[in-house]
């Protein structure tokens, strides 16, 4: 039966809240989806330059808000509580100074949630009293947040900051300036060089922008760098810039030397020495042998870069400097059973918001003073959801048809886990989004909500995901559909080899890119799965290529998803397309503001699939946008997820067989 009426999040159905109530799932023991669907309530606490405040943007009430707290001897002591507003989004805070924060924030359409997303930043007194818009875009079409655009925070001059901005047309057009925080006044420091196009400006410690980053007029990507005399002289190392292998990261390393990643040498983002003078790599620091590098982690009252972070299953570091290699591992003294990170500092690194997360915790947010090593809790991410009610979860591999090794994360239902012997039961195959992204080893709300219901799940990092080098990246190159479907088959044919999954019982969901593995894996792989769930996924390959600009076999983009295909031969790659091979129930959940993936690609499919008689569930999400931002929203998708399961391969679909032998 097809369910077209858009639900209304004014309330959460209550059948659903009966069916969970009923779950056979050790109901008295559940935690209520709700506090899975809630998204993290407090994030990027930011300690000021003295150390005596600390900022950090929280949930409160379905709003999001600022709270400035001051530090006390025993514990944190409120200032103010900066609100929002209905459709304002805090993205990120900044201590201008002492007393002045910088919020950026992107602003939606209050009449569409995904239509005309602009940023602005505002300048705040710590009491929310004075607010200044210092900057906004002026843009009547869709903006990407990338960020606040600010170079250099000037500490030696209170009132200004150095910020990038981009002409209206050209966004890699850009000039730099001097603005004033506390009116939005500002002067053209730096300009683009004719016949240049620049993305990226950096300035040194002292905010004299040094060196920029970006394209000749042929598109070819050069450095350019700041003369004595005030003029700019272009490095045209062309091969070692070329196809975004190439990223300056801003700090001095020596004499006329910066440093760099770069994944020209060994297919895997590496940090080296970058000789200014010349246009050459001057030597490798660190790079691991298996994952990029993520980024470089630069102390201010050190003036140097102090270390490298890498992901193989958790955040990982290298330090470059033995100092603050000492203060993270007092850090990790004083939180020994958690994965450890420094979120900000105060500016001469004595007062530290340090994340301490995991796997097996939801995580919380500390103040630690250094070197006294006293600690003061700031809040929990998932308030409501301890450790104890966590499933165990390990990183496995398993080789794929073609032989290549594919990382991925397991969770198994902590009572299984427990257990001495188990039989196989029910499994979730669970493919991330993007695709170029990853899975990490890390709390993932979906997987511990699933795994509290009694699934196994398994979220495998397919070949063409992002993290494992460029080899590992371009092997899902064109594969949209085929290799990179083939993969999450693989993964479930593991899952039954290795005795955690009943054949019988293995179902497949994911959100976007995962939404339309979820789809085509139903059509590609008949028996496999015995049900599919999509969040906003890709149903129609054509209809995403033409969104996106891309219909054109000779696309970049194009190739990226479909190779070699022809435009007739999409067909392969298009659930819609072959929806007539659907093998299974498929649960399609959609927000229908999304400008991302169109709410069609669902609607359409739904409509196919109900005319030809295939079990089908559409849930239309009014006011929500690719991704949800209320908990409601998110509540109904894991509740519709889990009644779908239960019918299809948890104890309601066993009962059902029951219901059916009887008869």
């Amino acid at each position: 039966m097809t369910f077209f009426r858009a639900i209304s999040l004014a309330f959460v159905s209550l059948a659903y809240l009966l069916l969970s109530a009923a779950s056979a799932w050790s109901s008295d023991a559940l935690l209520p989806a709700r506090l899975f669907a809630q998204g993290a309530q407090m994030w990027g606490p930011q300690v000021s330059p003295e150390g005596r405040h600390l900022a950090v943007i929280e949930r409160r009430g379905g709003d999001e808000v600022i709270a400035v707290y001051e530090r006390g001897s025993t514990g944190l002591n409120p200032v103010s509580v900066i609100a929002s507003g209905s459709t304002l989004r805090y993205a990120r805070i900044r201590w201008a100074n002492p007393e002045r924060l910088l919020v950026t924030g992107v602003v939606q359409n209050p009449n569409g949630i995904n239509k005309e997303p602009r940023r602005r930043i505002i300048s705040m007194s710590l009491d929310g009293a004075e607010q200044v818009t210092v900057l906004a875009d002026r843009r009547r079409q869709p903006v990407r947040f990338f960020g606040d655009g600010i170079i250099h925070l000037l500490r030696d001059d209170p009132a200004h900051v150095l910020i990038r901005l981009s002409d209206v047309n050209n966004e890699n057009d850009s000039a730099v300036y001097r603005m004033n925080i506390y009116d939005g006044d500002r002067t053209k420091v730096e300009d683009a060089q004719s016949g240049h196009d620049i993305f990226n400006w950096y300035a040194d410690w002292d905010g004299n922008v040094r060196y920029a980053f970006g394209t000749d007029w042929r598109g070819r990507e050069l450095m350019l760098l700041k003369r004595d005399d005030g003029t700019w002289q272009p490095l045209q190392h062309y091969e070692l810039f070329a196809d975004r292998r190439f990223f300056p990261v801003g700090v001095n390393a020596g004499d006329n030397m910066i440093y760099a990643m770069s994944s020209h040498v060994t297919g895997r983002s590496t940090l080296y020495k970058f000789d200014l003078v010349t246009g050459q790599l001057a030597g490798k620091v660190f790079g691991h042998d298996e994952v990029d590098l993520n980024s470089v982690l630069v102390s201010e009252p050190r003036r140097k870069a102090v270390g490298v972070s890498y992901t193989v299953d958790q955040r990982q570091y290298h330090f470059l400097d033995e100092g603050f290699a000492a203060l993270k591992q007092r850090i990790d003294a004083a939180f020994p059973h958690t994965h450890n990170s420094i979120v900000s500092s105060s500016r001469d690194e004595s007062v530290l918001a340090v994340f301490a997360g995991g796997s097996d915790t939801s995580g919380r947010y500390y103040l630690y003073d250094d070197p006294s090593g006293a600690l003061i809790e700031i809040g929990s991410r998932y308030p409501g959801i301890e450790d104890e009610h966590l499933s165990p979860m390990q990183r496995v591999t398993y080789a794929a048809r073609d032989s290549l090794e594919i990382p991925a994360y397991l969770t198994v239902p902590k009572e299984r886990a427990a257990a001495t012997s188990a039989r196989p039961g029910p499994a979730v195959i669970l493919p991330h989004g993007g695709p170029r992204t990853r899975d990490v080893l890390a709390f993932d709300p979906w997987a511990q909500f699933l795994a509290s219901r009694g699934y196994v799940v398994l979220q495998p990092n397919f070949r063409g995901s992002r993290g494992y080098g460029e080899r590992f990246e371009e092997l899902g190159h064109g594969t949209w559909g085929r290799a990179m479907q083939d993969d999450l088959a693989d993964a479930a044919a593991w899952l039954v080899e290795e005795g955690y999954a009943d054949p019988s019982r293995i179902c497949i969901a994911g959100a976007s890119y995962g939404g339309y593995a979820a789809a085509l894996g139903v059509i590609r792989h008949p028996g496999v799965y015995q049900c599919a769930a999509s969040l906003n996924g890709v149903t129609d390959i054509r209809m995403m290529l033409r969104n996106d600009g891309d219909y054109d076999s000779r696309n970049s983009e194009f190739k990226r998803v479909a190779g070699e295909l022809t435009k007739s031969e999409l067909d392969l790659i298009s659930p819609i397309d072959r929806v007539d091979e659907v093998s299974a129930p498929v649960l399609l959940v959609h927000g229908l503001e999304d400008s991302n993936v169109s709410r069609l690609h669902s609607s359409r499919f739904a409509e196919k699939l109900e005319r030809l008689g295939k079990p089908v569930r559409y849930v239309p999400i009014e006011d929500e946008g690719h991704s949800f931002r209320r908990a409601e929203s998110r509540e109904v998708w894991l509740t519709e997820l889990e009644a779908f399961l239960d019918r299809h391969i948890g104890p309601g679909s066993r009962d059902q067989q029951a219901q059916q032998t009887d008869g």
